[in-house]
């Protein structure tokens, strides 16, 4: 079996497998977003999956220029996406038993 470039041109072959791994979440997410309403909170779920997908995507980006317009968005995003599934944990659990 040939072996796989640890690089695909300019990109990385781990962060474009997280980029497709954040697509297909965020897709699946949207795909499924009736049944994710029963999710308390779950607003703030689909949003956080998000700016993982643009982090994911900035971080793959960056390679091809701009890198610190890239890398700064790719850091706000997972920021962003930190605190957005901070308060949904905070949220969930604050909200009592059902």
């Amino acid at each position: 079996m040939p072996k796989i470039p640890p690089m695909a041109g300019p990109f990385e072959m781990s962060e474009l497998g997280l980029l497709v791994s954040a697509c297909l979440l965020l897709a699946s997410s949207l795909r499924f977003r009736v049944e994710l309403r029963r999710v308390p909170h779950w607003r703030r779920l689909i949003g956080a999956f998000g700016f993982f997908t643009l982090a994911a995507l900035a971080t793959n980006l960056e390679h091809l220029g701009n890198f610190a317009l890239f890398d700064g968005l790719e850091h706000l995003s997972y920021a962003l996406q930190s605190s957005l599934l901070l308060s949904w944990g905070w949220a969930v659990t604050r909200r009592g038993p059902a």
